[in-house]
């Protein structure tokens, strides 16, 4: 039993251990990065050494990525990467939240941290937490609802993807900027609005009505209206959306909707 206690490790022995130790420390922290995504995140950050643009005296910097597609109206519609979130990953606010599973609060805390890239200017205020989910696979995914003052913006959404290590691996978005100073205020009253969709809808039959709610609409070739969007039912099975402007009461747009 002497002989075992008195036993020390050679210097050999005692490096290795260090280096198994100091390597699985290293594993830990890298992993929300495959050797790819850790790749392309160096060439990302050269990239934005090189390719930073000034905005309205601001520095405009975008997320570690290995893939960026942008949208019509120049919003990037998706960018996937190792780790979107690595600049975050360490933040006291980022693992409190982590901790504690709020995922809606590190989407928001990124989409703060990258605002003038992703071309807004208080997400918080701009984009309404909708919906919190989680997969077979343990991944969790949030979908932000976008806003103008507690008013959705029809049709328009954002979406993080989060691996269980906190590390966000895709965005998807469909938004619209620059919408906070969209008037609000409708000129006409809902039953206004109803009236304007069965008289457009007349010729074609007998309709009820089965939802009127205000939106934002952005269509793509015009500016954003404040409308009411007026569901009508016909039967069992066929639905459509009836977008009436809420200040002037024209029809701006029609849709056809799948049966509840």
């Amino acid at each position: 039993m002497q002989r075992f206690a008195n036993k020390r490790p050679k210097p050999g022995n005692r490096t290795a251990a260090v280096l198994l130790l100091g390597g699985a420390f290293f594993f830990f922290i890298n992993a929300c990065h495959s050797p790819a995504a850790h790749t392309a995140a160096g060439e990302s950050r050269a990239e934005q050494a090189n390719a930073m643009q000034t905005n309205a005296g601001e520095n405009e910097i975008r997320p570690p990525s290995e893939e960026i597609r942008y949208n019509g109206h120049e919003t990037p519609k998706i960018v996937k990467g190792g780790n979107l979130a690595a600049e975050l990953l360490s933040s006291a606010a980022y693992q409190k939240a982590l901790s504690g599973g709020a995922y809606g609060e590190m989407a928001y805390l990124f989409l703060e941290h990258y605002k003038k890239w992703f071309r807004l200017e208080d997400p918080r205020r701009e984009l309404r937490l909708d919906n919190v989910w989680s997969d077979a696979l343990d991944t969790t995914h949030v979908q932000l609802q976008q806003v103008v003052k507690d008013v959705p913006v029809w049709g328009k959404t954002i979406r993080l993807h989060f691996k269980p290590e906190g590390c966000i691996y895709l965005f998807q978005g469909d938004y619209a900027p620059g919408l906070t100073h969209v008037n609000i205020r409708p000129g006409i009253s809902a039953g206004q609005a109803v009236e304007a969709a069965l008289s457009a809808a007349a010729d074609s039959g007998d309709w009820t009505v089965a939802e009127n709610t205000l939106y934002v609409f952005v269509a793509s070739s015009e500016k954003a209206h404040l409308v009411y969007g007026v569901t009508l039912l016909r039967g069992i099975m066929e639905r459509r959306l009836w977008m009436v402007d809420a200040v002037e009461g024209r029809i701006v747009h029609t849709l056809r909707l799948n049966p509840s």
